[in-house]
């Protein structure tokens, strides 16, 4: 079993060779949360197959956006996309029509980026990137000595923390509050700890908690490039490929 991530091109080129298998394959559209009982519904077999490899069926498990699986005797693929999956279905055929028009909607997509001394706010709609902020505040490093002066070197920093996320969330509000209710998605991305007070401290971060990816990017220093960067990160998927030999004949 492979697991990769794609990117949307990637997935896109990915899906339009994938032959498809009329008579002998499985696709099922699931929604999140995703369980084997779920899968179940579409294919009983086909779900006892995912039970049997627990890394697949933990990754199905933890999906916050649902899943696409492709099973036939001659292979399996198992898609986790990063939008949820909107309808649940299932073909007695491999259909990946669902799952590409998924990929090629236009979603109006905001990034939230912060790291110790900068942040960027981008708003994108599809690839065009229609509103942007960035920022750098100096936030010295944690001392690692102890002594007199650690307290007043600990309320300096804390306060430098501070003052950042105060700028980040007042400038996130600014560029993305006019396009609150339009937003379809909100991906974090740099320093988890600073992200997760960002989200504690800032209005609109709480309002839009729903819409919010729990996967945080991984990226650099906060800087307007990194803003595109991240967003073709946001869009990457995770693709599950297992080859013929690890799949089971169905019975018939």
């Amino acid at each position: 079993m492979q697991v990769q991530q794609m990117s949307k091109q990637q997935l896109l080129s990915f899906l339009a060779e994938l032959p498809l298998r009329e008579t002998d394959g499985i696709t099922a559209y699931l929604r999140p949360p995703v369980s084997l009982e779920t899968l179940a519904a579409c294919d009983s077999q086909v779900a006892a197959w995912a039970a049997g490899r627990p890394t697949l069926a933990r990754l199905l498990g933890s999906s916050e956006t649902g899943a696409a699986v492709f099973w036939s005797p001659a292979g399996q693929v198992v898609v986790l996309p990063p939008f949820p999956v909107p309808e649940a279905s299932c073909y007695h055929r491999w259909e990946a029509s669902p799952l590409r028009a998924m990929l090629e909607l236009p979603r109006q997509v905001a990034l939230v980026l912060l790291r110790r001394g900068g942040y960027a706010i981008g708003l994108f709609q599809g690839e065009a990137l229609i509103a942007s902020k960035t920022g750098t505040r100096y936030v010295q490093g944690r001392q690692r000595a102890g002594g007199s002066s650690a307290p007043r070197f600990a309320r300096r920093r804390a306060k430098q923390v501070h003052e950042l996320l105060k700028e980040a969330c007042q400038e996130a509000q600014e560029k993305l509050s006019p396009h609150e209710a339009t937003i379809e998605r909100v991906f974090l991305g740099g320093d988890w700890l600073a992200l997760r007070r960002l989200q504690q401290g800032c209005p609109l971060l709480a309002r839009l908690a729903a819409k919010t990816a729990h996967r945080v990017l991984n990226v650099p220093e906060p800087r307007q490039a990194v803003l595109a960067q991240a967003l073709h990160q946001a869009w990457s998927s995770t693709v599950v490929m297992v080859p013929a030999e690890e799949v089971p004949e169905r019975s018939s």
